[in-house]
């Protein structure tokens, strides 16, 4: 889960700072070393016991780390540009994200001189968590387990969007149980 928010941060900065860019390619530069670094912390082997416990403190923090210099590297690239505005992209999940299966779409709107803001797949993911829809996420059985474990998703989806917000404010924010409850 941690590591689906975090690359959901990520992801979100390369497709809002890309119209940005002043050398070509500097924010997927940006993006490919982090998510490098995303994917040699999620890919260390997990211990058990109580060495397991402190481990995961110890990764947590540098997830912690690797996400407030991500956003203070992407905030490096923000300058004045009055002429940009800002679209949100949502939908399918795999058109929205996959290159190949959106044909490029963030790219487009981007060479298109528009920022994209993502909607998250975490907010999906807490959706089908919230709703109970086992044959999409593993959800816990029982109601207290379900609660349980749906709150540890929400506190630890805000504690890493809190990182990134600290650098980029305009970056969202949202709720699943609060969208059900609007909708």
């Amino acid at each position: 889960w941690s590591g689906q928010v975090a690359w959901d941060l990520l992801q979100q900065l390369a497709a809002y700072y890309r119209p940005l860019e002043r050398e070509e390619g500097e924010v997927d530069a940006l993006y490919q070393r982090f998510v490098a670094r995303l994917l040699e912390e999620l890919g260390r082997p997990q211990k058990t016991g109580l060495g397991g416990l402190l481990e995961l403190r110890r990764a947590g923090q540098r997830l912690f780390d690797l996400l407030d210099e991500a956003g203070r590297a992407f905030a490096h690239l923000e300058r004045p540009a009055p002429d940009l505005r800002t679209v949100l992209l949502s939908g399918d999940i795999y058109v929205r994200v996959d290159e190949f299966a959106g044909d490029k779409l963030i790219r487009r709107l981007n060479e298109r001189g528009l920022r994209v803001l993502l909607e998250p797949t975490s907010t999906f993911v807490e959706y089908a968590a919230e709703e109970g829809i086992s044959e999409l996420v593993t959800v816990p059985e029982g109601l207290v387990e379900r609660y349980l474990h749906h709150r540890a998703m929400q506190d630890l989806r805000r504690a890493l969007y809190a990182r990134v917000q600290a650098h980029h404010p305009w970056l969202p924010l949202h709720d699943a149980a609060e969208l059900i409850a609007a909708a």
